[in-house]
């Protein structure tokens, strides 16, 4: 079959070549005699009308700009456009009289076919009297605004190829408006630049006909033109050799002026040498044709349907079949088209079930990580994050989308800094999974206490790819944790049995005794001495067993309403003088008249008298000492703030002040259970103290007890 369609082939080429070879010869001689006086022609018309256009452009352009400057123009264009909203719509009109006026003196001098002005925002504010009626003050703007710099163009306007100059208005810099002239380029102005030497003008834009001194015509191949090119165009069925030279190009448009000159009798002799030889060229090509029809029937149609299923498979429709026609090479090739739309059609809905199925396991994925109470962040190599969960969106107050790109160093601060670099650095180096616990963190501007998982992510060749951090806030766990510590220390000594005390009060009784008794039989002085510094020591230690026994809450406590204004007054007075002594200034704010609780009123004016008493001890050279008294944040109880100015109390000891023997006092200052000793009785109260200090500034301890409701109260008292 091959071989069958290249013989038809050659056969049609064997008879074509010599026609054609002879038909191009005879054409070659006439068109050379003919051919170098309309080049001449078409080249002489050429340049006289780009001349003509080129003059046009300047003289239009420097008139337009001088007559820009002019004072008259200049006023009329301002009162028009800047203070045409304080004229009558007389005065309006006589004002753009005179303009119009002016404008046609212009028009006359220039031999210009339109002249207007417009303002700054293209609205149309005068034309020259010849060109139609005035314009009201309330025209709207030009939906085309003209250009707002000096400068000739050619356009289109209302369906006329026109040259238009535009030169700007201005005073003092502002721009008031445009002074626009046209220039009609239609058939009557290429007769009159074009001369009587026989050749034909139009003017293009592309290959658009615009206008012309020959009918319209089509033209395609415009930008291949020149001297040596020609176009042959037939226009009302005469032949035609066009020259198209560019005149004016804007953006994607080029404007083009066309010259030529009629081949009619040239073609006349060309057509009586080549009839013969066409109508046998003719005759050849309509048998080639017969022949090559019936052969495309067979060969090219089949290909043509095969072409159009594999389009329609690249659009998606993988339901197209071809019907096997033959057995030959086209029909093999059909055969296997559709064996392959059918494995394409398989495979399609394979990738699709497992994409859905991809698609509902990420989301399911997705729920279950942003279900999660603890934070989970996955950073890359770089240590930038690519995935966080809803917990840790929370946590940093932002969304996802502006969190994934971001250095995870910028966000979340480990201890000094170094570590969360070092720690990210090992994991990735060492594929191992380290963890940290209880480690002081700041993430965004909150400062946590968590436990960190750091795991490797690895990817399919098992190569680094970054790091995957589980982060769990333990603050709330530490803290409670830590007031547990204490509760349990405070326990502890809670537990001393009470005949351990009576143990060692006994003795101590019996001592006491033999050294009054020594006291009275002894004439020594010395001796006495010695004796009184060994009773007062005595006596020390029975004061320490009796705090010992209050603290182990042996004795019975009696609770009924208190006011708590009166309590810290009788506290007040108990050391007064001390504070004055001290030279320290007491404060007192309490905010209320009355704060009624449950409690023992002694073992409260003991909690307010330790903590006093420590801070005016830790303000040996004087200084102030506020309390203050509100009720809570959540309306439940009251808040009484001792605040002192003294030294304050070092960061490390804050979580010990309240464990049982703890002081930082010199030896014989303190036992170190006052305020162990508070801690327990405001826990017996249901209530909490807490303590703030910065060293250097002061401490603040603060005493937070239930408040009760007035029948609460009067029920108590009754």
């Amino acid at each position: 079959m091959k071989f069958r369609s290249k013989v038809m082939l050659l056969g049609v080429t064997i008879v074509l070549l010599p026609m054609l070879v002879s038909t191009f010869a005879a054409t070659r001689l006439v068109f050379s005699q003919n051919e170098k006086d309309a080049h001449e022609r078409i080249r002489e018309s050429t340049a006289r009308i780009i001349r003509e256009l080129q003059s046009i452009e300047a003289q239009y352009a420097e008139r337009g700009r001088k007559y820009a400057k002019t004072d008259n123009l200049v006023m009329y264009t301002n009162v028009l456009f800047r203070y045409h909203k304080y004229l009558t719509p007389e005065g309006y009109a006589t004002v753009q009289n005179s303009l119009s006026v002016d404008l046609t003196k212009l028009k006359i001098g220039l031999n210009v076919d339109n002249i207007e002005v417009r303002d700054a925002y293209n609205k149309l504010l005068a034309r020259d009297a010849s060109s139609g009626a005035a314009v009201p003050a309330d025209a709207a703007a030009s939906p085309v605004r003209a250009p707002r710099r000096d400068g000739t163009r050619y356009l289109l306007q209302g369906g006329r190829f026109i040259l238009q100059s535009t030169s700007t208005i201005q005073k003092r810099d502002r721009l008031l408006g445009y002074l626009i002239l046209t220039k009609y380029l239609d058939a009557n102005f290429l007769k009159e630049v074009s001369g009587v030497n026989g050749t034909e003008v139009a003017f293009f834009r592309n290959n658009r006909f615009l206008d012309g001194t020959i009918a319209r015509f089509p033209v395609t191949e415009m930008a291949h033109s020149d001297l040596a090119h020609p176009i042959q165009i037939k226009i009302q069925k005469t032949p035609y050799s066009f020259i198209f030279s560019p005149i004016y190009a804007e953006g994607n448009d080029q404007y083009y002026v066309a010259v030529g000159v009629s081949y009619l009798k040239t073609l006349q002799k060309i057509n009586e040498t080549a009839r013969i030889l066409i109508g046998v060229a003719v005759g050849a090509m309509l048998i080639a044709l017969v022949l090559i029809y019936f052969w495309s029937g067979r060969t090219v149609g089949p290909l043509l349907r095969l072409v159009n299923a594999v389009q329609a498979i690249g659009r998606g429709d993988l339901g197209q079949k071809i019907t096997v026609e033959s057995s030959d090479e086209i029909g093999l090739l059909a055969s296997e088209f559709n064996q392959m739309t059918t494995s394409l059609q398989e495979s399609r809905s394979q990738l699709e079930d497992a994409n859905r199925n991809l698609f509902e396991m990420k989301e399911y994925i997705s729920n279950i990580v942003d279900s999660m109470t603890m934070s989970l962040v996955v950073v890359d190599s770089g240590f930038r994050i690519t995935v966080v969960n809803l917990e840790f969106e929370k946590w940093l107050g932002e969304s996802r989308e502006r969190l994934v790109g971001r250095s995870l160093e910028d966000l979340l601060e480990l201890g000094d800094g170094a570590l969360l670099h070092k720690h990210l650095l090992r994991v990735i180096e060492t594929h191992e999974t380290q963890i940290l616990t209880k480690v002081h963190c700041k993430i965004g501007t909150r400062k946590i206490v968590a436990n960190i998982r750091f795991s490797p992510l690895e990817d399919v060749e098992q190569s680094s790819a970054g790091v995957v951090m589980i982060i769990e806030d333990i603050t709330s766990r530490v803290n409670l944790e830590e007031k547990l510590a204490i509760s349990q220390r405070l326990a502890s000594i809670g537990n001393l049995d009470a005949g351990l005390a009576h143990e060692v009060n006994n003795p101590l009784g019996i001592i006491l005794n033999y050294i009054e008794v020594c006291r009275m039989d002894t004439q020594d002085e010395k001796l006495d001495s010695y004796l009184k510094k060994i009773g007062s020591e005595t006596e020390r230690i029975a004061g320490i067993i009796q705090r010992l026994l209050e603290f182990s809450r042996q004795s019975e406590t009696r609770f009924k309403p208190v006011n708590l204004p009166e309590i810290i007054e009788e506290t007040v007075d108990l050391v007064e003088f001390k504070l004055r002594k001290e030279n320290i200034v007491l404060e007192r704010d309490y905010g209320l008249d009355e704060a009624w609780v449950m409690a023992d009123k002694s073992r409260l004016k003991q909690v307010f008298l330790n903590i006093i008493l420590n801070a005016v001890q830790s303000m040996p050279g004087g200084g102030r000492l506020a309390v203050r008294l509100a009720e809570s944040g959540d309306g439940q109880g009251f808040d009484l703030a001792f605040c002192d100015s003294g030294r304050g109390i070092p960061k490390e000891h804050l979580s010990r002040i309240f464990d049982p023997f703890f002081t930082t006092k010199e030896v014989g200052e303190g036992t170190g259970l006052g305020l162990s000793v508070s801690y327990g009785i405001i826990q017996e109260h249901f209530g909490t103290i807490d303590v703030k200090s910065t060293e250097g500034k002061g401490s603040t301890f603060t005493v937070r007890l239930k408040k009760i409701a007035s029948e609460e109260r009067s029920s108590a008292l009754s």
